[in-house]
């Protein structure tokens, strides 16, 4: 985790990732959409923050153009270093050689600050507050038109499910 002074440093998007992501069901919420619709999780944090922030709803055009900034860097980048860490992490029995955890830790951190420059893409890409009239109908329909433009698929109820998590975890604390 980083400290006090490591978030002051970075952008306003990153903050309000590391903030909400410790919050209860989020992690699972977000993990959960990234499995089963092969969601981006940064896209999803994304739609809400450009909500949460004040500068109201994407969208399908803003959405591909922020799919397109991110992608050449996720698929040369993030997932590689992902799919390194899932290899060591997954056969326990294969890797319980000396510092084969400690390089498994290193990568997570690389996965991470790989993370915070996709945010950071995304970031410069929102547009300033003030468009907003009514910031959780923004990041519902924000996430709505992600999963329709980006994902081609319609929320169902397990989807909705773990968006009122976010939106309960943005919005009612």
């Amino acid at each position: 985790m980083e400290s006090l002074a490591d978030r002051r440093e970075i952008g306003e998007f990153w903050r309000f990732s590391l903030d909400l992501y410790e919050k209860k069901g989020v992690a699972r919420a977000l993990l959960a959409l990234q499995r089963r619709r092969g969601a981006d999780v940064n896209l999803l944090l994304y739609c809400c923050w450009v909500a949460a922030s004040g500068r109201g709803r994407l969208g399908g055009g803003d959405l591909g153009r922020a799919e397109a900034t991110i992608a050449p860097w996720r698929e040369a980048v993030t997932l590689p270093l992902r799919e390194t860490r899932d290899r060591i992490g997954s056969d326990n029995a294969r890797w319980r050689i000396d510092g084969a955890q400690g390089v498994r830790s290193r990568v997570l951190d690389a996965e991470l600050a790989s993370e915070r420059v996709t945010q950071g893409l995304l970031e410069r890409m929102a547009g300033e507050a003030g468009a907003c009239t009514d910031a959780r109908e923004d990041a519902l329909a924000n996430l709505l038109t992600c999963f329709e433009a980006l994902l081609g698929v319609e929320s169902d109820g397990e989807d909705r499910a773990h968006i009122d998590t976010l939106l309960a975890r943005i919005f009612d604390g």
